[in-house]
């Protein structure tokens, strides 16, 4: 007698192969208690395997499958909001820093705009002075002439 006689043909199998897609339109709730009624199978698979009265040997295989299945959506899922939760607080921290660089140039830009108002009023006073002094000191004789620099 031929091994593969005693299984059942490729392809046929009792319990049904969980497909990935169909998984993922679970909801969490659903995926949850199908994670549990594969365990539940799984358990009743094994015992009837030890009693000898397991009819599909491949029937354990496809169980344990499924529930690995089960456990990877759940986990990609958990992982995916971890790291959506992740990417939230980087990309407020990433904004903050903008706001703050944004302020910090505007105060810098407001202050280097003082400074050159301050100095063009310096510099037309210094030419105001010397104009003065320059127009004053040419007739009189007590007038001091201005310093070079």
């Amino acid at each position: 007698m031929r091994n593969g006689a005693r299984c059942a043909p490729r392809g046929f199998s009792m319990s049904s192969k969980l497909k990935a897609d169909a998984i993922r339109s679970m909801g969490d709730e659903q995926r949850k208690a199908v994670l549990v009624e594969q365990a539940r199978l799984l358990m009743e698979l094994k015992v009837q395997r030890a009693t000898d009265r397991l009819e599909a040997i491949s029937e354990v295989r496809v169980t344990r499958r499924n529930i690995a299945r089960l456990k990877t959506i759940l986990h990609e899922k958990a992982v995916k909001e971890r790291h959506s939760a992740a990417d939230k607080a980087l990309a407020d921290a990433k904004a903050a820093r903008l706001e703050a660089q944004k302020a910090a140039e505007k105060q810098y830009r407001e202050i280097r705009e003082a400074n050159e108002k301050a100095r063009q009023a310096a510099l037309e006073r210094k030419k105001a002075g010397v104009k003065k002094a320059g127009a004053g000191a040419k007739g009189s004789k007590g007038a001091k002439p201005a310093k070079k620099k």
